[in-house]
């Protein structure tokens, strides 16, 4: 099995769901690098 999923089994977990209309699809952007920020800071 994966790691992720032993781990994630020990924990109470939700998904959560952030591909509704009215959620801006910036709410869980990954900026790894400072390119990506610049990026993400640009986007209305």
């Amino acid at each position: 099995g994966r790691k992720i999923d032993a781990w994630t089994a020990q924990h109470v977990c939700a998904l959560v769901p952030f591909d509704s209309p009215d959620i801006d699809p910036r709410a869980f952007f990954n900026a790894n690098t400072l390119e990506e920020l610049h990026r993400l800071e640009k986007t209305p």
